[in-house]
């Protein structure tokens, strides 16, 4: 069973254990056993809902695709895919509205852009960082994100705003991007203005595009400030997916520490000047 969750401050395994529990006392009581039914604790991996809420909708509705029971996940009746579109009705337990109104306002328009999504994603192979534990190069990752050694007990995948918060660690001497109240256009504005480029060249389609400008502007709102994917790939004129895509390439490069890492200094700190309050 693969589950997506919203948990607020409530962990996985709090969640798992008060489903199980009481599952557990109903089974013993059923069978006249004693003990645990569970062999090993269930897998779990806490995520930012704004950088891969529709990226785990994919792969979790791709499941019987990728076991080969069907050829597209709408054929399936063994997962919530065809309720998010409308194909059959919406069981009281799955909240569609969450992951939709990320897409659209407007529910027809969201599940289109959903099925497009999820049968794009249908050759997706298995992904590691969605099925493992926490590996040694996600422990690393956490304990430079905070500065010092901690107990990593699930994976965690997220912009460094989002381990920070999930971890209760702001260094004091750090202004939270996440919490600017900058908007995408002053984003791009200020991209524009430290590479001295045209806002053209940064946003929309079309021949002329600087790459490096829109690599760092979906870098600062996506990975800094914490922000939606699918409300930047429209403004850059591509889809969600992909913005997905550039990100996982970009971390595994370490994108923001090398030539990148002054010129996104420079666009933050624009963007703090530009948000600051005014005093009449």
């Amino acid at each position: 069973v693969h589950l997506l969750l919203s948990l607020d401050r409530c962990s996985p395994g709090q969640f798992s254990r008060r489903v199980h529990i009481g599952w557990v006392k109903w089974l013993n009581r059923q069978t006249g056993r004693l003990g645990t039914a569970m062999a090993h604790r269930p897998r779990a991996v806490i995520c930012d809902p704004e950088s891969y809420a529709l990226e785990l909708v994919c792969y979790l509705h791709n499941h019987p695709v990728r076991s080969g029971a069907v050829e597209r996940a709408t054929d399936s009746h063994w997962s919530s895919h065809r309720a998010y579109l409308g194909l059959e009705p919406v069981p009281a337990c799955l909240d569609i509205k969450t992951v939709l109104q990320r897409l659209s306002p407007k529910r027809k328009t969201a599940q289109k852009i959903l099925a497009r999504e999820v049968d794009q994603a249908r050759y997706e192979s298995r992904r590691s960082e969605f099925t493992k534990e926490v590996s040694p190069a996600l422990l690393r990752r956490v304990r430079r994100i905070l500065g010092r050694k901690v107990r990593v007990s699930y994976a965690v995948l997220g912009p460094e705003s989002f381990v920070r918060d999930l971890y209760g660690h702001t260094p004091p001497t750090e202004t939270r991007t996440r919490d600017l109240p900058a908007t995408m256009a002053d984003l791009l504005r200020s991209v524009a203005a430290v590479l001295g480029k045209d806002e053209s060249q940064v946003e929309g389609k079309g021949r002329g595009l600087d790459q490096q400008a829109r690599r760092i502007a979906v870098w600062i709102w996506c990975e800094l400030m914490g922000r939606a994917q699918s409300k930047l790939a429209n403004r850059l004129g591509v889809r969600p997916s992909a913005v997905c895509q550039l990100l996982k390439r970009m971390r595994q490069r370490r994108f923001g520490q090398g030539p990148e890492a002054q010129l996104i200094e420079g666009v933050v700190k624009r963007l703090q000047t530009l948000t600051l309050p005014s005093i009449a």
